[in-house]
């Protein structure tokens, strides 16, 4: 068996043909035939809180919490969704209006369940838990992102 960073965990992931894109506090790419790893791009956003979401819709993976601004230098906004592309491994940070986080002292220590359904081009986010200046809120909420109008 391969070994991946020991940064990674907790670890969000998405299967692009035989490599495995591991999301944490490194980008890892396992291949899934020959269990080597190789490190991601090093400016991809640190994923340190509890959960995070991928979702992957057929050219790009978005990941969903995990960053938080300020933290760690961070410099990711937490009120939107991060895009990757593995075949360039290129990566944006996309603001997503009516977004749960709605600025950068807000973010989510529990990301929602996330699930992408192509024939709306939509990501549906199902519950998490979000950290305000007021507190801790759990989410009971269904809501959607249209990748359309990003």
């Amino acid at each position: 068996m391969g070994t991946i960073d020991s940064g990674s965990a907790p670890m969000t992931s998405v299967r692009v043909g035989n490599i495995l894109y591991l999301f944490g506090w490194n980008l890892n790419k396992l291949d899934l035939e020959t269990f080597e790893s190789s490190p991601g791009p090093r400016d991809f956003p640190l994923l340190y809180e509890d959960t995070h979401s991928t979702v992957w819709d057929g050219k790009h993976a978005y990941v969903t919490g995990g960053y938080m601004y300020g933290r760690y230098d961070q410099t990711t906004p937490t009120n939107g969704i991060i895009q990757y592309n593995p075949a360039t491994d290129d990566h944006y940070f996309l603001p997503v209006e009516n977004f749960p986080v709605k600025k950068n002292d807000e973010h989510f220590s529990r990301a929602p369940s996330a699930v992408f359904v192509p024939k709306l081009n939509r990501i549906y986010y199902f519950g998490g838990r979000l950290v305000t200046s007021l507190g801790i809120q759990d989410l009971d909420d269904i809501f959607y992102v249209d990748l359309g109008i990003l």
